[in-house]
């Protein structure tokens, strides 16, 4: 593997308790707006931004397709567990195969 990155869930907060019982820490919050709530709230306010000032931030259509072709890659690596090479992934499914 040659790198990776990651994004944790938030929780409440950072402690962890470890002995020779096992490890405990915070539940996760329970939903997306609870764990990433600066995330959403930057959201929303960008979007009443452009609204009110007509300030639009438009996505390509290259910039759809490819989000769409790395989560489609990402679940497929979930589903079979194995890592899928993006490069011949990507390369694949725009010439059709």
């Amino acid at each position: 593997m040659q790198g990776m990155a990651t994004a944790r869930n938030q929780l409440d907060h950072t402690v962890e308790m470890i002995s020779s019982q096992g490890s405990s820490m915070a539940p996760i919050n329970y939903s997306f707006p609870e764990r990433y709530r600066d995330s959403y709230r930057e959201e929303i306010a960008s979007f009443v931004d452009g609204i009110l000032n007509q300030n639009y931030y438009n996505v390509t259509e290259d910039e759809c397709v490819m989000s769409h072709l790395m989560a489609e890659a990402a679940a497929g690596s979930a589903k079979s567990q194995q890592v899928i090479d993006f490069k011949a992934y990507y390369r694949d499914m725009l010439a059709g195969n």
